[in-house]
């Protein structure tokens, strides 16, 4: 059973990680080419910032990024869950904030995903800011239904 359960939850993961490459080379395709002044005096600084900044922005570490924080939000409760030789009170507060950070994850991924969308879309930060509010309260709303129809939660 626990191997069906490992493998299942392996599987998901290829399947998140599989959607997350596709959405990334769509959005890289919409995406309208950004122009940056050139500044007149280049010093140490500001090369190294506008070097950072471009690193940051490209795809390659976003999608680093969120295998990285899936694998260990993974991990976290894998660990979390499973007897592991780990000590219980180290699993119960581990349990606690891998149980905090999914929520919060989700969130993020649905107000800043609304968010981006609208941005590249050309509108504004208000359209954005408005847009990922609606979406997050619409999916606060089918939790609380759902919570109360099946107990979910």
């Amino acid at each position: 059973m626990a191997t069906l359960t490992l493998l299942s939850t392996f599987l998901m993961g290829i399947a998140v990680v599989a959607v997350f490459v596709a959405v990334t080379r769509i959005g890289t395709t919409r995406a309208a080419p950004r122009s940056t002044p050139e500044p007149v005096e280049k010093n140490l600084y500001d090369t190294t910032v506008t070097r950072i900044v471009a690193f940051l922005q490209t795809p390659a570490v976003w999608t680093a990024g969120f295998i990285l924080l899936t694998l260990g939000t993974g991990f976290g409760a894998l660990v979390a869950v499973g007897s592991f030789g780990v000590p219980e009170s180290v699993t119960a507060q581990l349990f606690s904030v891998v149980s905090a950070i999914i929520p919060i994850l989700i969130a993020g991924f649905v107000f800043f995903g609304s968010y981006t969308a609208i941005r590249q879309r050309g509108l504004g930060h208000a359209q954005g800011i408005v847009t990922g509010i609606i979406a997050l309260s619409g999916m606060l709303v089918l939790v609380v239904a759902l919570q109360l129809i099946v107990g979910i939660v």
